[in-house]
């Protein structure tokens, strides 16, 4: 009996223990050799580059890059920002004095203290499309309008002048803005050309000055040949060699293809303040052309294999041999030449898929180049090398694109103003090779 009791209990539990497997508490097996975790999925890499954000917006800026610095614009022109080199930017409210309705094209002059502005005020009824020329007086901090309807272009010059060329009357004006003097100044460019006819019809669409005292404008002008050209015209002062001690010869007579000796330019006046231009200035475009043999005459360089059709997009100089040139075409081919050796060649551009939008040299002669869609740069002697746009300072959407807008550089300071757009929206950037301390927001 007591074996058949023992013999029940034993199968009771060899029963319990087959209908508790849920509950099983030994631990699992081990995985075999063929056994593997899956791996967390990879995150998706962000392209990094040398340039950080440094101002956001939600609308355009107007952006300018001036001799010293930029300054910057907001859409409402309510905000202004200037940077000097290698500082960070200041914003401010913007100065009074400019017109209720129009929009600013661009600012001019050199910072901190010489600030120009071309307006424009648009069509009313009767009323033409009119560009007010305006200077930023410091010490009342306020734009004072110094031409009513005057578009030139400026340049900082040599001895820390302002220089300015315009053709918008019909005919070439040069002037000194500032520091103002009221004769001319010998080394002044001339408008007079070694083409007689381009001097006659020349339309310039942008200048450069070096403060070697040489000065450079780009456009178009018919030649004696009576075909448009696009051209360069360069003012180039001849070097005074005259030994120490030695009495001056008189100058030659100018023509068109003998410049005049320069003599040293007379001491300007102590003011830096430009005189206001005035009606008589604005109607005269900045001045007569002097009919004395005044000046330096220009020589015309007409660029090959360029056709006349194309759009002048920036004009660089670096040196007196080292000059750049950025044109296109309507269909959206690209054109850059440099000066060397007393010529303009052609030269490589990278493989762009977009139209070319502005070019910009830096002290180091690094060129940096933006198209519609993307930025490059090419330091000499070397190839062309992509840039990435800094997106981890933004947002990582996969979707996103830039529209690229301009260029500035000047010593080790690079700037480019880009819209970045999303599926969230768009915003309007400006970027800087190197990060701000505080990223200015409007």
């Amino acid at each position: 009996m007591r074996g058949l009791v023992a013999l029940l209990a034993s199968a009771l539990v060899s029963s319990a223990l087959l209908g508790c497997g849920n509950s099983d508490k030994s631990p699992p097996p081990t995985p075999s050799a063929t056994t593997t975790t899956p791996a967390p999925a990879p995150e998706m890499p962000t392209p990094k580059g040398p340039l950080s954000v440094v101002l956001e917006a939600k609308d355009v800026v107007t952006f300018s890059g001036v001799a010293e610095g930029v300054v910057i614009a907001d859409a409402a022109r309510t905000r202004m920002a200037t940077a000097t080199v290698e500082a960070e930017l200041v914003e401010k409210p913007m100065p009074s004095g400019l017109p209720a309705e129009g929009q600013i094209l661009r600012f001019s002059g050199r910072l901190p203290n010489s600030i120009w502005l071309l307006f424009e005020t648009p069509k009313i009824e009767k009323e033409p499309v009119k560009n007010p020329f305006f200077r930023l007086d410091q010490a009342k901090g306020s734009f004072k309008q110094y031409a009513d309807d005057w578009k030139p272009h400026l340049a900082a010059w040599s001895k820390k002048r302002i220089l300015s060329m315009s053709t918008s009357s019909g005919k070439l004006k040069v002037k000194v803005m500032e520091p103002h003097r009221d004769e001319p100044s010998p080394d002044l460019p001339s408008a007079r050309l070694d083409d007689e006819a381009c001097g006659k019809s020349l339309r310039i669409e942008g200048i450069a000055a070096l403060a070697t005292g040489e000065v450079f404008a780009a456009g178009h002008c018919k030649m004696a040949d009576a075909a448009k050209h696009h051209v360069v015209v360069r003012w180039a002062p001849p070097v005074d060699t005259k030994p120490a001690g030695t009495a001056s010869a008189p100058p030659p007579k100018a023509s068109a293809s003998v410049a005049p000796v320069v003599a040293s330019a007379a001491p300007e006046t102590t003011t830096n303040e430009a005189q206001d231009g005035g009606v008589a200035d604005a109607g005269a475009d900045g001045g007569e052309v002097e009919e004395a043999p005044i000046g330096v005459p220009g020589q015309v360089y007409v660029l090959p294999g360029v056709p006349a059709s194309v759009k002048h997009v920036a004009l660089v100089a670096q040196g007196p041999s080292d000059v750049w040139v950025l044109d296109a075409e309507e269909n959206g081919n690209a054109h850059l030449l440099r000066l060397e050796g007393g010529a303009f060649k052609a030269q490589t551009l990278p493989k762009i898929g977009a139209p070319v939008r502005s070019l910009a040299g830096a002290g180091d002669g690094t060129l940096w180049l933006v198209t519609a869609d993307a930025i490059w740069k090419r330091y000499p002697p070397g190839e062309w090398e992509e840039v990435a746009p800094p997106m981890q300072s933004l947002s990582p959407e996969l979707d996103s694109r830039w529209d690229m807008r301009d260029v500035w550089a000047s010593g080790t300071d690079v700037w480019i103003t880009a819209k970045h757009i999303t599926n969230k929206g768009e915003r309007h950037v400006v970027l800087r090779a190197r990060p701000a301390k505080e990223i200015v927001r409007w």
